[in-house]
């Protein structure tokens, strides 16, 4: 195998991720410094211990909430064993579990400490503090008491999380996986310490995979898919969890789609014999759909590479980057973003930036990939580190609750479903909503939100409502209901906090991470407005977009222009492959973007050969009217379920049952064509101008391949 040149930090949800402790409403833990008893006669201590060699652990670093996990601590110190050990959790809500541990079972002969142990399974993800109470009730003769109790951060997680680095590094302390390569072809787990020191972390075990195009084409299809089935299984064997594969990812030549063919046969098998076995593909390259289709398939997580130094080195194109690539790999997966190396600059406020990007394009995304980020050198301090920032990213984007402010509308009315697009009026009443998410790891508690309305002219602001929700949640909650009629379909009040809700039957599917501030607003007089959504800052929460702001007007409307346009899109032919001679029937469609309607527009349909550059005009057609709104009409029989004539123009519709629903904004144009050669055509659709309509887009073209 070949050594780790680079690491890389990976965060997942099922959440993936690596946290510090943060300052402020959480305890703060420090990391890093000695643990010996400070005075001669010291019968017992307790402490956190180092980043990379704690002494306080669970057996789920990041754990979920409902999930059993065991919690440890190390006892140091000359006294008599067992002692009197709690562990005392309380959650923000002030509510408490105090759990008596037991001194465990395995313990080394000549270790320094005495291991003690608890179970729990926490009811409600929260930020726990976790308080080590060494002799609570002080029966002990211990010279030295101060150094018997200490308080840890746990915090408990709403859905799982993935987290790890791509080097074995000890020195995160919020992550959730480890690769790690068999040592000298040993597979029994006994061989391997690595594997019980992450274990005794609660972080998983990832066996390495290197799977490099480059590598492996020249080997038969055989030895590739076989060495790395037994391969897996050899780490199964020996204790991990899963795999990660390095760089799997393929660019569109012949070696790459037979790699990835490879590939997928590969881990088909791979599932098929281990299906316990996770998987983390870690992908480089423009991602290619049956790459994708693979991981879909066998329910792998992917982790595409998106560095700013090297995908997004001309212009502002980051956001657009990121946006590209978190749509494509869909909202499972996570981004691998370089920090360090030649991935990224070792630049901490570019860093946190690209991370909140990240979280604000993916917002679902289980976690996140440092990719860069290096080992601690010998004797290099935690505190200060770029890894402690790295924790602290963790823990303020992924662990605690991550606020932000999706949306402000105007509504017909509480409850309603959708926006309300009628015009505003001075000294008319409206009802306006925003709507506020935590897309964090634990619920929000105490959360302040206001609504103003700014006068743009004079920056002159005004309160129209503010709300103290006690907390906004996670996921979303099933009510079955008593009775068939609901206050509203679109929307659940809970504990006096109203929560966007799906119905099916006497079911209520209530969405607890989102909720919604109403307030009543009556502009003053005529003038441009903006209303601002704002969530006061805490240190229990992080604000991704604490702001969010939507202009209004009262300002008299200039009438509408009609402006109408076309695109290829709007080219429809009834065989998009002719042959020659054949009859060809077209259709296209004309819309009106505006609220005013559109008279007499002159379209012109030419047909080109594009051999002899030559087009022949095949429609000339004046439409009547182009209107403004979609109609739903309630009629038994119709001429037609595909389109209505009114007035002359002919509108695209729909049918459902005995309701037309007829589109006024946009009209058709039929005409016939019949190509007399073979070789490639052009359709072109010609808005001609006039002084009625402006024209958004005038010319369309569609090529059309002609057969023999």
């Amino acid at each position: 195998m070949k050594a780790i040149r680079n690491l890389t930090v990976l965060v997942v949800l099922e959440l993936c991720i690596w946290v510090g402790s943060a300052a402020g409403a959480f305890p703060e833990t420090v990391m890093g410094q000695g643990i010996v008893g400070a005075v001669e006669g010291d019968l017992y201590s307790i402490a956190e211990g180092k980043v990379d060699n704690p002494d306080i652990v669970w057996s789920r670093n990041i754990p979920v909430v409902g999930q059993n996990i065991t919690i440890s601590a190390r006892v140091r110190g000359t006294g008599e064993h067992p002692v009197p050990v709690q562990f005392v959790l309380e959650a923000p809500d002030a509510r408490k579990a105090v759990l008596s541990a037991k001194r465990s079972a395995k313990q080394d002969a000549d270790a320094e400490y005495v291991d003690y142990q608890a179970a729990w399974q926490p009811s409600k993800a929260a930020i726990y503090r976790l308080t080590v109470q060494v002799d609570p009730d002080n029966k002990s003769p211990d010279p030295l008491r101060e150094n018997n109790t200490v308080t840890v951060t746990l915090p408990v997680v709403w859905r799982e999380l993935h987290i790890f680095a791509w080097g074995p590094t000890k020195h995160l302390k919020w992550i959730t996986s480890a690769p790690q390569e068999l040592d000298g072809g040993k597979y029994d787990r006994i061989d391997l310490p690595e594997f019980n020191y992450w274990n005794r972390r609660g972080i998983k075990i990832l066996g390495f995979m290197y799977m490099k195009q480059r590598n492996l084409m020249p080997r038969p299809a055989e030895y590739m898919i076989n060495y790395y089935t037994e391969l897996a299984g050899k780490y199964l064997a020996a204790g991990a969890e899963g795999v990660i594969v390095d760089e799997s990812g393929s660019y569109g030549t012949p070696d790459g789609f037979e790699y990835i063919r490879r590939f997928g046969v590969t881990f088909d098998r791979i599932r098929q014999k281990y299906p316990q076995l996770k998987v983390f593909n870690w992908i480089a390259g423009p991602v290619h759909r049956e790459e994708i289709d693979i991981g879909v398939r066998n329910d792998h997580i992917m982790t595409g590479e998106c560095y700013e130094q090297i995908h997004a080195r001309y212009g502002p194109s980051w956001r657009a980057r990121l946006k590209d690539y978190i749509g494509r790999l869909g909202q499972k997966n996570i981004i691998a973003v370089g920090v360090g190396g030649d991935a990224g600059r070792q630049f901490q406020p570019q860093v946190e930036r690209s991370i909140q990007l990240i979280r604000e394009i993916g917002p679902d995304m289980p976690g996140i990939n440092y990719y860069g980020l290096g080992y601690l050198k010998e004797g290099e301090p935690y505190q200060g580190s770029y890894h402690q920032f790295f924790d602290r990213m963790t823990l303020d984007y992924f662990i605690k609750p991550v606020l932000t402010i999706t949306r402000i509308e105007k509504v017909k009315k509480i409850g309603d479903w959708r926006a309300s697009s009628g015009p505003l009026k001075a000294g008319e009443t409206v009802h306006l909503r925003a709507e506020i998410r935590n897309i964090g790891g634990v619920p929000a508690r105490d959360v302040k939100v206001k609504l103003y309305a700014r006068e743009v002219a004079t920056g002159k602001r005004s309160l129209i409502s503010q709300k103290l929700f006690p907390e906004i949640g996670n996921g979303t909650v099933d009510i079955t209901e008593e009775d068939d009629v609901v206050e509203s379909p679109y929307e659940r009040e809970i504990d006096g906090v109203r929560h966007p809700m799906g119905r099916f039957l006497k079911t209520s599917r209530v969405i607890l991470e989102r909720v919604r501030l109403y307030g009543e607003w009556t502009p003053e007089k005529e003038a441009q407005y903006m209303i601002e959504a704002e969530v006061d800052p805490s240190p229990d929460y992080t604000l991704l977009q604490g702001l969010r702001e939507q202009p209004f007007s009262t300002l008299p409307k200039t009438p509408p222009t009609p402006r109408v346009t076309v695109t290829m899109d709007d080219i429809w032919l009834s065989d998009y492959s002719p042959a020659r001679g054949q009859k060809v029937d077209l259709q296209i469609q004309v819309h009106n973007l505006s609220k005013a309607p559109a008279e007499k527009v002159s379209v012109k349909v030419y047909a080109r050969n594009l051999d002899t550059n030559k087009r022949k005009l095949i429609k000339k057609y004046l439409i009547p009217r182009i209107g403004t709104d979609v109609q739903w009409i309630k009629e038994e029989k119709v001429e037609s379920e595909l389109h209505k004539i009114v007035d002359g123009t002919k509108y695209p519709m729909a049918r459902y049952e005995t309701t037309s629903i007829v589109l006024f904004t946009r009209a058709l144009v039929e005409a016939t064509w019949k190509p007399k050669r073979s070789g490639h055509y052009q359709i072109e659709v010609e808005l001609q101008p006039s002084e009625g309509y402006t024209i958004d887009q005038g010319l369309a073209k569609r090529a059309v391949p002609v057969g023999k």
